[in-house]
């Protein structure tokens, strides 16, 4: 490599400190690559024309001079690899201090580094914050798009409401949307390319990648408005468009309306990169607004739009449009709401955690997961023993090609400072200090929180602690009787615009009796009936998923009377009239390894390392025609259950009016049609018999729309609140 290639390597490198290596990957990756780096020793560094080459025992990893960002092995995994973390590391111990002439640049690099820490206006000219402070209108506009940096221009957020920290590395933060950038050191390019173009293509940011250019550019912003610099479009680029961005919280809340409204008017089934856009800005602008329930709701809806976009399998009219009506019920009561807002309604940033002090609790099951937003995690499910109350905890990282990342997260992630890892927590009394939880039940990852004590639970006298899993250390939230659990199911249903408790749906049961199970093949799920003592059913169910196939496997070969299985630690719910029960871990009275606790996910070796593969032919538990499906995270893309079953004759009804809102609404044909208005008025006509008369003057309403002289806007308004009404007569039920 040239001169100068070794030097923006070795500048590159020494950005990446543990939380940049942490950025670039994540925590459980960069703390294996430690582990490598100590097993192997010392590494070989060949210098070529344009990389060095570092070969491992049994790898090799090409660094160019843009560094580990860019960096690839011989390896079949794709993407960051520990390979590549763990070069880096030694590339930083060894090769930086090996060469004299880095050394140099080293310190040059850091006094420079110390300058714009210190003041960063007053920063040399070779700084990264003169750097980004460099960049101008026609340069951000050419990488990010007009159209993206204008709409930044107008979203962009108070200071006070932003961090920016310049050391190794330029962090610029974004608490209240949970978003970071990073800026790397400009390089040298022999090409002659413009440094601020490659410093922004090199910038690396937890948005996600379709954001990623609006969140690096707000980045930039922000840093020359903490400059006192602040980017001046020019005049000709002032467009209507960025003029009638929304400047307060009125003008919002009718941006918003109107959007959903304009949804419905042009027809569910044409979806556009505009209208993917416009809600990331509303979204943005609620935030700013603080109304985070309302930004959630919008997100929500984008990626709903998204998958129509990608014509994706997970796309879905009936929940798009049940979100879209929600979400404008929600705007609507925001704007009567006047300038006092309930919390209730405006909703809390779920990244804004609060202390709870101590926490003495028991560890219940662990599970996997994947996210719309394209994570791939654990989730432990923890009790609480003096509140009475469940809690999760949750770890990912990003998913690619290859997958697999909870089954590692499970053994060798850590839990809060000192901790142990989730598979030894799931199953362990503990006791925690400085610990923050979210309004959503959600624990905060945060090292400040202290692991103090945790013992194992295991039926072994030597090792036996004061905790068997039994229905009465549950309180309130332990079950015997599936009369009491449904009971419990009304009283946790969220019905209108009542935020859900996503929580309140962990259970604790223990049937009397553990009855037959069976795949369903249409339904493509594992269904297995469990008794109380009255012998009524709760339905335990699996759908199949690539992460729940091990789980599946798991739990066709248990058996009750050899495993000594109890209960079952999951989040129920009902559909129509019956209880329905996902696992996320198996009680025992011992199994063979002296476990009191299984979870299917991933103790298949630990519960039976003799056993033989399950009963059931693979073909039911991976046939062709599988449609993938997706569990998620506890606080993303929840779903509402149903109330209580309707009468039939009631149910019918309110399924043929749903049948014609969504034709309505997929089409976007609402004006000027006689027989949309004939069919309208008998559907009210039926309702109205019902004694649903709110709805059933919605109808009439909208019967009276589609053929007179109202607007295609006014007539999906009248829709959207039909739908609304629609869906409170069965939550209420």
């Amino acid at each position: 490599m040239r001169p100068e290639q070794r030097q923006q390597l070795a500048a590159i490198l020494r950005t990446f400190d543990e939380a940049g290596l942490i950025a670039l990957s994540n925590r459980g990756l960069v703390r294996r690559a430690h582990k490598d780096l100590e097993a192997v020793g010392e590494l070989t560094v060949e210098e070529t024309s344009d990389a060095l080459r570092i070969s491992g025992p049994d790898w090799a990893v090409l660094m160019p001079p843009a560094g580990p960002a860019a960096a690839t092995d011989d390896t079949p995994a794709t993407g960051m690899t520990r390979q590549i973390l763990t070069a880096t590391l030694w590339l930083q111990l060894h090769w930086l201090e090996a060469n004299a002439e880095l050394e140099a640049t080293q310190d040059e690099s850091a006094k420079a580094d110390s300058a714009a820490a210190g003041n960063a206006a007053d920063s040399g000219e070779g700084s990264l914050v003169d750097a980004i402070s460099q960049l101008n209108w026609n340069q951000l506009a050419r990488w990010a798009g007009t159209a993206v940096l204008q709409e930044a221009v107008t979203l962009l957020p108070d200071p006070a409401q932003v961090t920016i920290e310049q050391g190794a590395v330029c962090r610029v933060q974004f608490p209240q949307h949970d978003v970071e950038v990073r800026f790397l050191p400009p390089a040298v390019s022999a090409a002659g390319r413009v440094p601020g173009t490659m410093l922004l293509e090199s910038a690396l940011s937890t948005a996600p990648q379709a954001f990623h250019r609006r969140w690096v550019t707000l980045a930039v912003l922000a840093i020359r408005t903490a400059l006192g610099t602040p980017l001046q479009p020019p005049a000709e680029a002032t467009t209507a468009k960025a003029a009638g961005l929304p400047r307060s919280r009125k003008e919002l809340l009718t941006s918003v309306e109107r959007l959903l409204v304009s949804m419905i008017a042009v027809g569910l089934s044409h979806p556009s990169d505009m209208l993917l856009q416009r809600l990331f800005t509303l979204s943005v602008s609620c935030v700013g607004a603080h109304l985070p329930r309302l930004a959630r709701e919008l997100r929500i809806i984008a990626s709903e739009v998204q998958w129509q976009l990608d014509r994706h399998v997970r796309s879905h009219s009936p929940r798009l449009l049940n979100r879209v009506a929600g979400t404008a019920a929600l705007t609507s009561a925001l704007q009567r709401s006047g300038e006092t807002i309930p919390l209730t309604l405006a909703g809390r940033h779920r990244s804004q955690y609060e202390p709870i002090g101590r926490l003495r609790g028991v560890g219940c099951g662990a599970y996997p997961w994947q996210a719309a937003s394209g994570l791939e995690g654990v989730q432990l499910v923890l009790w609480d023993r003096e509140r009475q109350r469940f809690w999760t905890w949750s770890t990912s990282r990003p998913v690619t090609a290859g997958g697999g990342h909870a089954q590692s997260l499970y053994a060798s992630e850590t839990v809060w400072n000192g901790g142990v890892s989730p598979c030894t927590l799931s199953r362990s009394v503990f006791e925690a200090i400085q610990v923050q939880a979210n309004d959503q039940g959600r624990l905060s990852t945060s090292q400040k929180t202290e692991l103090v004590q945790s013992q194992l639970i295991k039926t072994s006298s030597e090792q036996a602690v004061d905790w068997k899993y039994q229905q009465s250390e549950f309180g309130d939230r332990g079950f015997a009787s599936w009369d009491v659990l449904r009971d419990h199911v009304r009283r946790t249903t969220s019905v209108g615009l009542q935020e859900a408790d996503l929580t309140a749906r962990i259970v604790a049961i223990f049937p009397q009796q553990w009855g037959p199970r069976l795949y369903l093949e249409l339904e493509q799920r594992l269904s297995w009936s469990l008794l109380d003592a009255q012998g009524q059913s709760v339905d335990l169910s699996i759908p199949w998923t690539t992460l729940t196939a091990k789980s599946i496997e798991c739990v066709e070969a248990l058996h009750s009377e050899r495993d000594r299985l109890q209960g079952v630690i999951g989040r129920v719910d009902q559909r129509g009239g019956d209880l329905m029960l996902f696992p996320m871990a198996f009680l025992s009275a011992g199994t063979s390894g002296q476990d009191r606790l299984i979870n299917p996910a991933f103790d298949w070796d630990r519960l039976h390392p003799q056993e033989a593969r399950p009963r059931l032919p693979r073909s039911h538990r991976q046939p062709a025609a599988s449609i993938p499906t997706m569990l998620v995270a506890d606080d993303e893309f929840e779903e509402r259950v149903d109330g209580n079953p309707l009468p039939r004759n009631l149910a019918q009804r309110l399924t043929d009016v749903d049948r014609f809102l969504l034709m309505l609404a997929e089409s976007g044909n609402l004006q000027h049609h006689a027989d949309l208005k004939a069919r309208a008025q008998s559907l009210a006509g039926r309702v109205s018999e019902a004694g649903l008369t709110e709805l059933a003057g919605l109808l009439d309403e909208l019967a009276n729309a589609v053929s007179g002289e109202p607007s295609g806007e006014a007539v999906a308004s009248i829709l959207l609140r039909a739908v609304y009404v629609s869906r409170l007569y069965r939550e209420v039920a």
